[in-house]
């Protein structure tokens, strides 16, 4: 389980900067690519809370209703999310 959890926080930011990189470029595709499975790596890890933020995202960029001004906002909460998650696991790991 350790080492999923590992793997999970490493792709997890490398996803996360990937998106960066995506909102900067306007490729919202890619965005969306990268919320549809950040919303399934979170879910399978137990991370309910980014998983939740990842599938609202997901669902309003499907329905052309989240505005890409609000993006770097969304990216900084995904961000907070998945810090509380590795900082959870580690504490975890410490007990």
């Amino acid at each position: 389980a350790q080492r999923l959890l590992d793997l999970f926080d490493r792709t997890t930011g490398e996803a996360l900067a990937a998106m960066q990189q995506a909102i900067v470029a306007a490729d919202l595709a890619t965005v969306q690519r990268g919320l549809h499975s950040l919303k399934s790596s979170a879910g399978q890890v137990g991370a309910m809370a980014l998983a939740a933020e990842a599938a609202r995202a997901d669902a309003a960029m499907r329905r052309g209703e989240l505005d890409t001004a609000a993006l770097p906002a969304l990216l900084q909460r995904l961000q907070a999310s998945h810090r509380r998650f590795a900082g959870a696991v580690a504490m975890q790991r410490a007990a």
